[in-house]
Order: C-alpha cells, then sequence, then structure tokens
C-alpha cells in the first residue's frame, strides 16, 4: 500500500511538473525576471546610480548590451547587484550554481523554482502523513495544493517565492518534529535551524512566518526558556541587517510606498488571502470571493473543538497580519497587498484545513473539494493558456520592433528605462539604437522615434516622460509595455 501512494504520489508530480515546463517555455521573461536574468550576470539593470548603463546619456546600440549579456561578472560585481536588487543572497546563489549548469533561458532559470516547487509538494505531503492518520485527509489536501493556481504561476516564474516556499515548509516540517521532544540537541532542531536561516537569507517576510510559529508555541504551552532556542535564527541573520540598511538608502523610491490605514491594510490583506487559492496578479472574481468567504467561516467554526482552541488559530492569523500592517507603517509601504509576499501563511491554511478535514463530514468535504477543483481549474487552464495574468511582453514586443521598423534609421526610447532596456536586448534580433526617455531629446534627431512606456502600475514613472510626442503616435499596446510607433 506504501509503495502504491508513492507510486500515484510520483505520478501526479511527474504531471504538474511535465505541464510547468511546458508553461515555462510559452513566455519570455517578464521585468521581474530580467532583474534576476542579469543578476546572474553580474549587470546591474535597475536606474540606481552606478548601475551598467549610467554613463549611456546618448543612444547607443542594443548590441553593447547583448555583447555584457554574454558575458559573466557575477563574483566581481556581486557587492553592488545585492544593494541594487534589495532581496537576500541565497536564492541567487543557488540559482547561479543551477544557470551554470543548464543555461539561462527561460526553461532553465523557472525550472529551478519548478524543482524547489515539487521538492515543497513532497515534503508537505510526508508532513501530513506523520501527523494524519486519515488517508482520505492527506490526499483531499494534495489535490487542493496541486489545483492551486497561485502556486503554479509562482513555481514556474524566475524568482525566489517556490524555493523560499520550499524552506519554510521545511521549517515547518523540522519545527513539527522538534515540538513532539523539545531536545536542543537533535536532527530536527539542527534542521529546523538551518531551514530557518535560509529562509531568512532568501526572503525577508520569512521571519513574519518565524515569529508566528514562535508564537503558538507561547500561547500553546507558555513562555518558557526554551523558546529563546527560536532566537538563534534570528541572530544568525543579525549581520545581515547591515546589507539591509544599505539596500534601504538604495530605494528611496518603492512602487509600494504608501501605507495604507487599518481598514484599507485588512482589505488588502484578505484579498491578498483569497489570490493565494485563486487568481494571482489579478483582483479575485465574486464567486471566488464568495467561496473563500464561506471557506473561512468553515475553518473558524471546525478547526477545533472548543472557541479557546479557535481563538488561538484565529490569533496567529492576526498576528501575521499586524506583523506585515507594522512593517508597512514603519517603511511607509503597502506591501500588505503584495500576495507573494506572504506566500508562506498558505502553510498554516492548508494545515488548518487539514484539521477540519479530520472533523468535517466526508460528503461536504468531497462536495467542496469538487467546487474548488472547477473554480481553480478555471483559472488554471486561463494561466496555463495565457489568458489569465500573462508574463510582461517583452518577447513579443522586440518580435514586433523586429518585423515593422527598420534597425538602421530608428531609434527606440524606453521610459523608465532600466529592465525593460535588457529585457528587448536579450530578444531583439536587430542592432536597433536604443536610450531612456530620461535623456532623450527628439529635437536632436532626424530618425524614426518609436516610444515604449512600461506599464506596471507604478505611479513614480509611468506616462511621466515624452507624453506629448507619444501622442501624436499610434498606440501599439502589449502586456505591461505599451508601443507608440
Amino acid at each position: 500500500m506504501q509503495n502504491k501512494q508513492n507510486f500515484i504520489l510520483l505520478m501526479l508530480l511527474f504531471c504538474y511538473g511535465l505541464l510547468g515546463l511546458i508553461h515555462s517555455n510559452n513566455q519570455g521573461f517578464w521585468h521581474d525576471e530580467i532583474y534576476t536574468l542579469t543578476f546572474l550576470k553580474g549587470i546591474s539593470a535597475y536606474t540606481f546610480d552606478g548601475n551598467t548603463l549610467s554613463s549611456f546619456t546618448n543612444a547607443f546600440p542594443i548590441q553593447y548590451c547583448k555583447d555584457i549579456l554574454q558575458k559573466d561578472n557575477f563574483l566581481s560585481n556581486f557587492h553592488i547587484q545585492i544593494l541594487h536588487e534589495g532581496h537576500p543572497p541565497l536564492y541567487f546563489l543557488f540559482l547561479k550554481v543551477w544557470a551554470n549548469i543548464f543555461g539561462y533561458t527561460e526553461l532553465a532559470l523557472r525550472s529551478f523554482s519548478l524543482i524547489s516547487g515539487l521538492l515543497a509538494i513532497k515534503v508537505f505531503f510526508s508532513i501530513l502523513k506523520d501527523n494524519f492518520k486519515s488517508k482520505f485527509t492527506i490526499w483531499i489536501i494534495l489535490i487542493l495544493v496541486l489545483f492551486n493556481p497561485f502556486l503554479f504561476y509562482y513555481f514556474t516564474e524566475a524568482r525566489m517565492y517556490a524555493f523560499a516556499f520550499l524552506l519554510a515548509m521545511l521549517c515547518f516540517k523540522y519545527w513539527l518534529k522538534y515540538r513532539e521532544h523539545k531536545i536542543l540537541k537533535s536532527f530536527d532542531f539542527i534542521c529546523f535551524m538551518i531551514a530557518s536561516v535560509a529562509l531568512l537569507y532568501t526572503h525577508y517576510y520569512g521571519v513574519f512566518f518565524l515569529v508566528a510559529l514562535g508564537y503558538y508555541e507561547v500561547i500553546k504551552n507558555g513562555p518558557t526558556f526554551k523558546l529563546l532556542n527560536y532566537s538563534i535564527p534570528i541572530i544568525l541573520f543579525l549581520p545581515w541587517t547591515f546589507i539591509i540598511k544599505l539596500q534601504t538608502e538604495f530605494h528611496n523610491i518603492h512602487w509600494t510606498d504608501g501605507s495604507f490605514s487599518l481598514f484599507d491594510s485588512s482589505i488588502g490583506f484578505g484579498k491578498g488571502l483569497i489570490s493565494l487559492f485563486f487568481s494571482p496578479m489579478s483582483d479575485a472574481k465574486n464567486y471566488e470571493t464568495v467561496f473563500g468567504i464561506v471557506i473561512s467561516l468553515i475553518l473558524l467554526y471546525w478547526i477545533a473543538s472548543t472557541w479557546k482552541q479557535r481563538i488561538i488559530y484565529l490569533s496567529v492569523g492576526f498576528l501575521y497580519f499586524f506583523q506585515i500592517f507594522l512593517f508597512d507603517k514603519v517603511l511607509n509601504h503597502h506591501t500588505i497587498i503584495v500576495a507573494r509576499y506572504y506566500i508562506f501563511i498558505l502553510i498554516f491554511f492548508y494545515w488548518a484545513i487539514a484539521k477540519v478535514i479530520e472533523n468535517y463530514p466526508k460528503k461536504n468535504i468531497i462536495f467542496f473539494t469538487f467546487a474548488y477543483c472547477i473554480i481553480s481549474g478555471v483559472a488554471f487552464y486561463q494561466i496555463y493558456t495565457l489568458s489569465l495574468a500573462p508574463k510582461q511582453m517583452y518577447k513579443e514586443l522586440a518580435s514586433y520592433i523586429d518585423s515593422k521598423h527598420d534597425s538602421k534609421n530608428t531609434i527606440i526610447v524606453v521610459e523608465p528605462g532600466g529592465p525593460i532596456i535588457w529585457g528587448l536586448s536579450y530578444y531583439l534580433k536587430n542592432d536597433f539604437n536604443i536610450i531612456s526617455a530620461k535623456y532623450f531629446k527628439p529635437k536632436n534627431t532626424s530618425k524614426n522615434i518609436i516610444y515604449i512606456d512600461e506599464m506596471l502600475g507604478d505611479k513614480y514613472w509611468e506616462n511621466h516622460l515624452n507624453s506629448e510626442n507619444q501622442k501624436k503616435l499610434k498606440l501599439v499596446p502589449f502586456v505591461g509595455v505599451f508601443l507608440y510607433e
């Protein structure tokens, strides 16, 4: 029976991985993934002082960027790269090793995230087997995870979210094991410490996940000296806080600047939680919202046998919210609406759902599971066919420009510059001249001018430069980028 279960799991993960590989190869890199690609090449794509193109105030050939992309300055430029990137380094170090083996294509870089996601599912399956006797519970949770379109989306993106999710899952696994014996000098505690430190060095929001684990320990068993063990990962992370200070100095203007009120943050967090189960990069549909609210009420009532236990579980969720809310207030951000930043909370939700399945009537569980699979399956299919949350279309835009314009007589003007220049350079076949709109003076050239405006919702950069000149031209919209010709 055990071999049969493992075989079924293996087949499911194989099919999931195959779909992920096909999907990974269907789209070009988008804005954030260009950051990843250029980081691995030692290129500073940001528009900060000292970036790779900071000295270019006149139009220059795209071939210049192509030549740099062929070089490898990862180690020599790492010190400035990590400051410009604004995230911890571990994901990029692991991905660099992966890229040296498999290459730098979309499929190669995204496959690292896909493998991380598949391993996270496998780890969670082992957690369920260790903690739940009912095979029904284990397989229902597995189905819910496999049908989660949000996870599928970020398991096929060349960013750190899938890898961080795997590390958080390992934290959870060995935290559960450690709680059974509370022995400091144990394999379980060592693994918990390693996974926790790795999580913090992969994504800063991992700290909220770890604090939630420590908080649950406090309210469940009361404060003890053994709680100090949870501070070890934080202590080991403290040296990196000096780098965080330098990173924040570069990010004087951030795309999430401006904190939200408590009410707006609560609404944003609620929408984010629903997005975690349904549609990434878009607001949940009305029926998804209703379904999410109904499931939340069922979770709240059936997760435990007493209201005291229910309040404990609910308080963990409130703590997670208030950590992010206070963080936003301190830094004047509104990251509370960016669901992928707190993707780790899904682990708590799936754990809670497993607890409910143990107590809730099976017929109702099957009904709600079937309903979820239909709703999420629609979003899953739309993501897979690129009709929902398609990635920014650098590749399609470059192909269009190559086919419609003469590289010898055309200047490409981009707003705001930075990653979009590198994205176009990566995909354009012809050697166009290109320049950031910040430096371009239309009266100084007789060549054909085409404008490209990056449209990612960043109020600080979009539609600020050359707007009058663009209005006179034909708009050709692509996902995330507008072309004026």
